[in-house]
């Protein structure tokens, strides 16, 4: 099993994590051992799993630890698509911890639940202002519970409420009753200073289902993973708009993400340094990254390579980092050959199995090694373009990205003749491309 950046937590096998959450709590050296056993349980599918996590469940201990624990078998359960565990994640609607009762709702989304009775539940929670509103919107509305119009659109009116619930309530008036005329006023929250706010309402506009919304969310300063997800998610609602050379065209700008085509509000009041700039790279928040990228390409690649090397060793720890790093290196023209020799080490890095195989930063990884060592493409382009080698559908796209460069600068049927098996991939976005390409230039 190949180990996720994402999962800080220490190791646990399957037998550890099932004894456990068989001792008593009291027994245990770590009480939050309940809540890391709950998670490494998601990785072991199966009937016994999930019956040890209804266990937990059914736990009536009002300990912090084994509250804690049940929010996060609540999540797995979900995960694990366990349908017979909606009638006692259902009981947790009634909790007095508002946390385990938006973990269930939540669940109960993910689990698409039925239950008219809980459904009314999650409903009438609407009233209580302690409770975590936005997720209650967002379980009613993908459960299509249109019961809860009229509170809804109370909420959609009230610009007192906090964006994250008022921005929700728009998006469900859109998909439970098609009412639109409120969505583009969360145009604004796409530049809000705050991330969270600029995910929530790219999320609020993306579940709307609302094709036109989709200009607006290409160009938005957040990961090119969440864009990504948006033209796969609205393009088929826009059917009738149906133009591959439009649609080849947005992946394709997408997929290169140039800093220069993104939104931003955020500007410098002064002209930073080189060395601010390259740390802001490693932001957490999308919008100074984007920004740091841009104004960089505009300094000397001679200036900005000590700064680089600098920070070299923290950089192979900090996936974003990675992204815009090498965005920077494709992107900017200049760099010395023992700079490349170092660059072209970080791709294999980044295309390694060290990282699992939808980081963000694979697809544009593709690119950059296919143009640094073209031979690398011919021996690689097999293992990109096949969906069980390669999982990630972005990652197989750039990777014909890459063989399109090649066959526009000069033919090479030894590089065409791999398109073949992309006509029939999996993904409909890949397929049009391969297609595409073979229009042209086979």
């Amino acid at each position: 099993m190949r180990t996720s950046p994402f999962d800080n937590l220490p190791p646990l096998l399957y037998e550890e994590a099932l004894e456990i959450l068989a001792t008593p709590i009291s027994d245990l050296k770590i009480s939050s051992d309940y809540y890391k056993a709950a998670f490494h349980l998601a990785k072991y599918p199966g009937v016994h799993t999930e019956n040890v996590l209804i266990c937990l469940l059914k736990n009536k201990s009002l300990e912090q630890a084994v509250v804690i624990a049940q929010r996060k078998a609540i999540d797995t359960l979900a995960k694990l698509r366990c349908v017979r565990a909606i009638p006692i994640i259902g009981t947790y609607l009634y909790s007095n911890d508002p946390y385990l009762v938006e973990n269930a709702a939540l669940a109960l989304k993910e689990l698409d639940c039925k239950n008219v009775d809980l459904l009314e539940k999650m409903i009438s929670l609407l009233d209580d202002p302690n409770q975590h509103r936005r997720a209650l919107i967002k379980s009613i509305t993908a459960l299509g519970d249109s019961r809860a119009l009229d509170k809804i659109r109370v909420f959609a009116e009230d610009l007192a409420l906090p964006q994250a619930v008022r921005g929700a309530s728009i998006s469900a008036l859109s998909v439970l009753n098609g009412e639109k005329d409120k969505l583009d006023e969360l145009h604004i929250y796409l530049n809000d200073d705050n991330q969270n706010n600029r995910h929530c309402a790219f999320n609020d506009l993306l579940d709307s289902g609302d094709f036109k919304q989709l200009g607006v969310l290409l160009r938005a300063p957040i990961s090119p993973s969440f864009r990504l997800t948006a033209i796969q998610k609205l393009w088929s609602t826009g059917s009738k708009h149906d133009n591959l050379t439009q649609l080849i065209n947005l992946i394709d700008n997408l997929i290169i993400d140039d800093p220069r085509e993104i939104d931003l509000s955020l500007r410098y009041q002064e002209r930073p340094e080189n060395s601010f700039l390259i740390s802001e790279l490693f932001s957490t928040d999308f919008q100074h990254c984007y920004l740091a990228l841009r104004t960089l390409l505009g300094r000397e690649t001679f200036d900005l390579w000590p700064l680089i090397e600098d920070v070299w060793k923290q950089a192979y720890k900090d996936y974003g980092a990675i992204y815009f790093l090498i965005q920077l290196f494709r992107l900017q023209s200049g760099w010395t050959r023992r700079s490349l020799l170092k660059i072209e080490e970080l791709l294999f890095f980044s295309l390694s199995d060290s990282w699992p195989d939808y980081m963000k930063f694979r697809p544009i990884s593709i690119l950059l090694i296919s143009t640094l060592k073209p031979d690398f493409l011919v021996l690689k382009s097999v293992q990109w373009l096949c969906p069980e080698k390669n999982p990630y559908w972005a990652s197989r796209y750039a990777a014909l990205m890459a063989i399109e460069k090649k066959l526009a600068e000069v033919p090479a049927h030894h590089i065409a003749a791999k398109l073949q098996n992309s006509l029939d991939d999996p993904n409909d976005f890949v397929r049009f491309k391969a297609e595409n390409i073979r229009l042209k230039y086979c």
